[in-house]
């Protein structure tokens, strides 16, 4: 017998980030800067193309 326990499943988690919110946020401001900081230089890098040659 299959049990459905996406619900439940989806009340643990709402309870155990409730539980831990700092730690949550942080963890998410941690990630968001992160991807911050990898978008910024993939953007950069691709400006920065048509000078390679005259910066080395």
């Amino acid at each position: 017998m299959k049990r459905n326990s996406g619900p439940m499943l989806l009340r643990d988690l709402r309870r155990e980030i409730a539980r831990t919110a700092g730690r949550f946020i942080s963890i998410t401001v941690i990630v968001a800067l992160g991807v911050a900081f990898f978008v910024g230089l993939r953007a950069t890098g691709a400006g920065y193309a048509p000078e390679r040659r005259w910066i080395f």
